[in-house]
């Protein structure tokens, strides 16, 4: 920002300091006069920005004075004069609403996952083996100086397995509870709600212990502080970095998962926060092996042992998430061919009930023997044989589907896990 408006915007984000002060000390005709000297101050100013972003910035500080400003006074209109001694109105949406959301993020039902069901990343599952399973089965480990880690970061290009790896965490760990949230569970548009959600969410979590945080795309929430930052954005991080520490609390017993596809921009009080730093690199051959046959659980197909290495093989630079794609265009193949058949011939196959039997029509040749000249649509449905995946359709679906994860965002993530991670291989 330019100065005058740099200026500007910071003496509306004092002014709403004084107006939520204000609303604590229960002087709520004097917030609305702050709230409302903020929102000219802004307001002076908004027409001369050049900036999208800082523009965006300085309307949101507007909306949100402007919708406070509407709350307080029908709340005033409401309410009888109250002195300095009357406890402050509450935020919109905030108190036992918020408090029954974080409750609502206990996970109830666990996921039928475990750390066996991921594929490699043993350094990964031996940290939070380190954090999690540990301390809670043989907690006389952990005395003295040797203490359980507090914080882990999961980071890595996306769809490798982060929130999948945090599903194995909390299929494993059934004597803890675990939380899960994402950050736009803990935001809101209303002045000072978001804190009391982050506060509320650590209150639920300690009064739980031993308790799982799972906070996905972290980055959201507490990315690097700068002078674009919005007044709210800043109280945001700081609370965080307040209930990470335990300011004035215990957190023994608490673990916060942060999972993140861009942990560059993090601010560095909170990535010093999360002790330990995890890269969830791409599966390597073996890994993709394994993502392959587990894919393929339930289907049917006729992939050898061998057909399944040599796509592993095939795959290098494939994400799990990619993998996961490539098998089900692979399973769609023989669907497409059913579809743009107009020759069918009738064999042995499964039925849409799942039972083997003669007389059911496939999709073939012109030069088939018995080959009947149709289209799918005049075949009776419970006479349709169930597709199978045969090698060649792969091999096509592999020629079309390409990786989703650039080299040169490769190269970033190594280079941010030679400085501040390790590898989870």
């Amino acid at each position: 920002m330019t100065r005058p408006i740099e200026r500007a915007y910071f003496e509306a984000a004092d002014l709403i300091k004084k107006a939520v002060e204000c609303e604590k000390n229960g002087n709520i005709s004097m917030a609305i006069k702050y709230y409302t000297d903020a929102v000219g101050k802004a307001r002076g100013v908004s027409g001369i920005i050049n900036d999208p972003n800082k523009q965006a910035n300085m309307d949101n500080l507007i909306d949100r004075s402007l919708a406070r400003i509407e709350e307080l006074q029908q709340y005033n209109i409401a309410q009888p004069p109250r002195n300095s001694s009357n406890p402050p109105i509450p935020s919109k949406k905030v108190g036992k609403e918020g408090n029954n959301m974080m409750e609502s993020a206990i996970m109830k039902e666990r996921p039928d996952v475990k750390f066996s069901d991921v594929a490699g990343l043993d350094s990964a599952k031996q940290a939070l083996t380190e954090a999690v399973l540990l301390p809670i089965r043989i907690p006389g480990m952990f005395t003295g100086p040797t203490k359980p880690w507090k914080g882990i970061l999961l980071f890595g290009p996306p769809g490798t397995g982060k929130s999948f790896l945090a599903k194995a965490v909390a299929g494993e760990a059934n004597q803890s509870t675990f939380l899960t949230v994402s950050t736009a569970d803990l935001t809101s548009k209303w002045l000072g709600e978001s804190e009391k959600l982050i506060k509320s969410l650590f209150e639920t979590a300690r009064a739980n212990r031993p308790s799982v945080v799972f906070i996905d795309e972290i980055d959201s929430l507490v990315s690097s502080r700068n002078e674009s930052d919005s007044e709210s954005g800043r109280r945001i991080k700081t609370e965080f970095l307040i209930q990470m520490d335990g300011v004035g609390v215990n957190n023994d017993g608490v673990l916060i998962i942060g999972a993140t596809n861009f942990p560059w921009v993090l601010d560095p009080a909170i990535r010093r926060r999360f002790e330990k730093r995890v890269y969830i690199p791409l599966p390597d051959a073996r890994a993709r092996g394994k993502l392959i046959r587990s894919k393929l659980e339930g289907a049917l197909h006729n992939l050898t042992k061998d057909d399944i290495s040599l796509i592993a093989k095939s795959t290098e630079g494939f994400s799990g998430a990619d993998i996961s794609i490539l098998v089900r265009d692979g399973l769609m193949q023989p669907i497409r061919e059913f579809q743009e058949s107009k020759y069918f011939v009738k064999e042995r196959g499964i039925d849409q009930k799942g039972v083997e039997r003669d007389g059911l029509w496939k999709p073939c040749k012109m030069s088939t023997k018995g080959a009947r000249n149709c289209s799918w649509e005049d075949i009776d449905p419970k006479d349709v044989a169930k597709p199978v995946l045969e090698p060649s359709h792969i091999r096509k679906s592999i020629s079309k589907i390409k990786p989703s994860v650039s080299k040169s965002d490769l190269i970033q993530y190594e280079k941010w896990t030679r400085e501040y991670g390790e590898d989870g291989k």
